[in-house]
């Protein structure tokens, strides 16, 4: 299985490292940093790709007993959520579109080298959102669908010899 945290923290230090504004979870009760600032959500860790796995098998030998290795590979895909918010929505679709760059061109080579390809980028929306009667919060933003490399593995002990018998007389199996 890929690990989603070393992924999340190598994506938000790469990204951080290409907008040099802060980027911080959506879902958090800490306070917010000064505008402007980004946020990133993992609306979907996980989803299975639509065709099947693919199985291999491989002999091993651990401290001189046989084992197999049994591998299964996948390229689920992961929706990530980003918004930009600034104090006027001007600010927030250019954030937004600085932010989409990456995943559009500029970031492509650093996101190959880490196994993660961008299978799609939806439109910058706005999501400005009316926090209450009089006063607005800019945000606008928008869904990268990323494919990633899934990797699971397990050892199966194999059956090395079988010896068995059959006494005809009772019908009974003997080593």
């Amino acid at each position: 299985m890929y690990d989603l945290t070393n992924l999340r923290n190598w994506l938000i230090a790469k990204l951080y490292e290409y907008v040099e504004i802060p980027i911080v979870p959506q879902n958090s009760a800490d306070p917010q940093p000064p505008k402007p600032f980004y946020t990133y959500n993992f609306i979907s860790p996980y989803i299975p790709e639509p065709a099947f796995p693919a199985y291999t098998l491989e002999d091993k030998t651990i401290d001189g007993e046989s084992w197999l290795a049994y591998h299964r590979w996948e390229l689920p895909t992961i929706t990530i959520s980003l918004n930009a918010y600034a104090n006027d929505l001007t600010e927030c679709w250019q954030k937004a579109l600085v932010l989409r760059q990456y995943f559009a061109i500029d970031g492509y080579m650093d996101l190959k080298q880490e196994g993660v390809i961008v299978a799609t980028k939806t439109a910058v929306e706005d999501r400005a959102a009316l926090l209450n009667d009089m006063a607005y919060e800019y945000r606008a933003g928008f869904d990268a669908i990323l494919r990633v490399v899934s990797h699971t593995s397990r050892l199966i002990e194999t059956i090395d010899e079988v010896r068995y018998s059959v006494n005809e007389e009772e019908g009974q199996v003997k080593e």
